[in-house]
C-alpha cells in the first residue's frame, strides 16, 4: 500500500466517510447487493434482461465516476 502525507491521509477518510454518508441518505436500496443474477434460482430470463443489466451497470458506473470526480475535485 502506498504511503500519503497525513494530510492527503485525512482527506481520504473525509472523503469515504462522505460517500458513505452520500449512499446511506440517498439510496433507496443497495442495486449491487439486491442483484437478482446472484440468486441460485434458475430463471426464464432472457438475452433481453442480460442486455438490460449491462446498460444498467454501464449507466451506474458512470454516475458513480462522475460522483467520485466531484468529490475529488472537491478536496483539491
Amino acid at each position: 500500500m502506498p504511503n500519503y502525507p497525513f494530510n492527503k491521509q485525512v482527506k481520504i477518510v473525509i472523503a469515504t466517510m462522505a460517500l458513505h454518508n452520500y449512499i446511506q441518505r440517498y439510496s433507496e436500496r443497495d442495486h449491487y447487493f439486491d442483484d437478482p443474477r446472484d440468486y441460485c434460482e434458475e430463471s426464464d430470463s432472457s438475452d433481453d434482461d442480460d442486455e438490460e443489466y449491462q446498460n444498467y451497470q454501464v449507466e451506474r458506473s458512470h454516475e458513480i465516476e462522475a460522483l467520485r470526480n466531484r468529490i475529488a475535485a472537491s478536496l483539491e
